[in-house]
C-alpha cells in the first residue's frame, strides 16, 4: 500500500508503513503525538466538509472501547487511558494501540507482530 493512496485514517493506521516507522510521520513515539496527529486530521476533515467512512475518531467508540477494555473512565480519553495502563512507557502504549485498534476492528494478529513492530526505537 503506498501512502499516496491511503484514502483514510483508517487504513493509513493499519498500514505497515505507518506502523513500521509511525515517529516519520508523527515526529516521535507519543501516544499523545498520536492524539494530536487523529485529532489535527479528524479536524481537517470538519474545517473542509468531508466525511469520511471508518474514521472511528468522529465518535467516542474506540475511547469507549478501550475504557472498558481497561476498566477505566471513558472521559479520559484513549490515549491517556492506554499510557496509564502501560505506567507512562510510550513504546508499550504506541504498541498496545494497534493491538487495541486491531482488535476494535475484530482482526487478530500474532502477540509477536506487536512485540516486534516498535523493536527499532526501543533503547
Amino acid at each position: 500500500m503506498e501512502i499516496n493512496k491511503i484514502d483514510s485514517i483508517y487504513n493509513f493506521l493499519r498500514s505497515e508503513e505507518f506502523r513500521r516507522r509511525p515517529a516519520m510521520f508523527i515526529g516521535k513515539i507519543s501516544i499523545f503525538e498520536l492524539r494530536a496527529y487523529t485529532d489535527g486530521y479528524r479536524m481537517s476533515l470538519l474545517i473542509h466538509n468531508i466525511e469520511e467512512d471508518n474514521n472511528i475518531f468522529n465518535s467516542n467508540a474506540f475511547g469507549d472501547f478501550v475504557a472498558e477494555r481497561y476498566n477505566r473512565p471513558a472521559q479520559a480519553g484513549w490515549d491517556k487511558n492506554i499510557w496509564s495502563e502501560n505506567y507512562g512507557d510510550e513504546y508499550q502504549s504506541f504498541r498496545d494501540f494497534f493491538r487495541l485498534f486491531d482488535e476494535f476492528f475484530g482482526e487478530k494478529k500474532e502477540d509477536t507482530y506487536y512485540e516486534n513492530l516498535l523493536a527499532p526505537y526501543r533503547k
